[in-house]
């Protein structure tokens, strides 16, 4: 099995993505950061994951 992934068009890696996000997510606020881990935790294991915007697509 394969995976195509599709990044955002400012990035050129899977680091450069990661690492705009954590500098992201380090400007936050407490809440903000909270409410966005209790959202991710909400969603379960089984649940996709549409917070993001890179798409992967498996074949």
């Amino acid at each position: 099995m394969s995976r195509k992934l599709e990044w955002n068009p400012q990035h050129h890696s899977q680091d450069e993505q990661q690492d705009k996000f954590i500098d992201d997510y380090l400007t936050w606020s407490t809440n903000k950061k909270w409410d966005y881990l209790m959202e991710i935790i909400s969603i379960g294991l089984h649940e996709p994951f549409k917070k993001g915007t890179r798409k992967i697509e498996w074949k």
